[in-house]
């Protein structure tokens, strides 16, 4: 009964750093809005300048991009995108903290 079943093949590192769990190649996604929130802030920030106001608006940004690179690197789509999290976040503590 169960020889006919077909094993699927254990996914190699290879695999795993630039395909998902479909076997599709992800290298570029959509930004979604977390990104779209730190971009906006990044711009805003360029002509918003000197004062609390222009802290706010670069915090926002900070803070935006902290928590997609958490999410990437916690559920990321595959190792490629957990390792740009992860040194996003690498980045941020380093040029913030």
């Amino acid at each position: 009964m169960g020889r006919n079943k077909k094993r699927k093949r254990p996914r190699s590192f290879w695999d795993k750093f630039w395909r998902d769990e479909h076997g599709n190649d992800i290298i570029w996604q959509r930004p979604n809005k977390l990104l779209l929130v730190w971009v906006t802030s990044a711009f805003l920030a360029l002509l918003i300048r000197g004062g609390i106001v222009e802290d706010v608006i670069q915090w926002i940004g900070v803070v935006a991009l902290a928590i997609w690179a958490v999410l990437e690197v916690v559920w990321g789509v595959n190792y490629f995108w957990r390792y740009v999290g992860a040194m996003m976040l690498i980045v941020i503590f380093f040029t913030k903290f």
